[in-house]
């Protein structure tokens, strides 16, 4: 098993692109990457016909979710190449970042020959910004999505998963606790996350016990989706366009936060350099002996993930699976070691398993702390 430093990129487009996005993908050396069905919600406005009452209602775009790894040293030269290349500068097109990861894997990832034939000038800079990931019961992700978008502050992602462990920590609350998950992911910029979460904070309300988790990470963003309005324009120049602009004037997007201080009173637990976000990558189905041994090693749950694989040269029909999972934890960096060997004494890494592991930094966690305690 092989311990590498990696970006871990991860595309957000719209659905209709997904083929030129594998295109893309294949061409510059990614053998290896995943897929998920998600959605990027955005608001439009109607009116009555004969009242002339202006409504705004909540609209899904399906998207595919892209998230695959390339070294550290490539990471600028791949996400302006993709960005390009997917014309994710139109608005409502989609979004690119990046965070540092560390890979455990036996599984070759990318051709480092053609990376390196990519261009390495004029590339755009990446922003700081936040990926703010909030975990819930089924049912609430339309209404936290249409109070962040009314503020305008960014344009939530949403997917599917199923939560397992914690449920079975908790007693005669776990009735209480829906298994199906909605993942809903804002991309911020740094300034912005404070407020965000506190707005998330409580129309998801967190200070409940079973509501959810939410957990805050740095990324490096290159090109955001800011198309808040599923609307035509009726100027030759969109509002998101212009913002890009400024941001590109500025050198950052700190010019546009909405919040200078942060919020009070959420259940913030404990400080961002003691906890991390653990992906599990299996083939499907063979994740629960792996998330077993992770729990009994100090992690208190794990949200499931299903995903499709796709590796570059390979017909899909001679693939053993097509798809796959993964199992996300969010445990404390003291713990990190044990169930690493936890995991990997299962068999993890080899077959049937085909597995890998993905750790990255959890910036800050919020949860209500009665959960919180059985949990970390």
């Amino acid at each position: 098993m092989k311990r590498l430093a990696v970006a871990q990129i991860i595309i957000t487009i719209d659905s209709t692109f997904i083929d030129r996005t594998r295109e893309a993908l294949e061409k510059i050396g990614i053998t290896h990457y995943y897929t998920l069905t998600g959605r990027q919600n955005t608001l439009r406005e109607t009116s009555r016909f004969l009242g002339l009452v202006q409504r705004t209602l909540l609209v899904g775009n399906r998207s595919e979710i892209v998230r695959f790894y390339v070294p550290q040293s490539y990471e600028q030269r791949v996400m302006n190449y993709l960005s390009n290349f997917l014309e994710l500068r139109i608005p409502g097109r989609g979004t690119i970042f990046a965070e540092s990861a560390e890979l455990l894997s036996n599984i070759p990832f990318y051709n480092e020959t053609l990376l390196s034939a990519l261009p390495a000038d004029n590339l755009k800079k990446s922003f700081d910004y936040h990926l703010v990931t909030a975990v819930l019961p089924r049912g609430i992700a339309d209404e936290v999505s249409t109070s962040v978008l009314e503020m305008g502050i960014c344009v939530p992602t949403v997917y599917y998963g199923e939560g397992i462990g914690l449920r079975h920590k908790l007693g005669l609350i776990r009735i209480t606790i829906p298994a199906d998950k909605e993942i809903i992911t804002f991309l911020v910029p740094t300034a912005d996350s404070a407020l965000l979460s506190g707005v998330i904070i409580q129309k998801a309300r967190l200070d409940q016990p079973g509501q959810g988790i939410l957990f805050v990470s740095n990324v490096r963003a290159h090109t955001v989706n800011m198309r808040i309005y599923h609307d035509r324009h009726h100027h030759m120049a969109s509002m998101d366009q212009i913002i890009s602009i400024i941001d590109e004037l500025h050198g950052s997007t700190g010019w546009r936060h909405r919040s200078s201080t942060h919020k009070k009173g959420h259940a913030k637990v404990d400080s961002a350099a003691q906890f991390k976000n653990i992906n599990l990558f299996c083939d499907e189905g063979m994740s629960a002996d792996a998330v077993q041994a992770a729990m009994q090693n100090g992690a208190g749950g794990a949200t499931l993930i299903q995903q499709d694989i796709h590796l570059a040269g390979i017909a899909e029909i001679s693939l053993k699976y097509i798809s796959r999972e993964s199992a996300e934890l969010i445990v404390k960096s003291t713990k990190i070691d044990d169930i690493v060997e936890a995991i990997y004494m299962t068999g993890f890494f080899a077959f049937p398993y085909d597995g890998y592991i993905v750790i990255t930094d959890v910036d800050e966690l919020f949860v209500h702390r009665s959960v919180g305690k059985k949990r970390l």
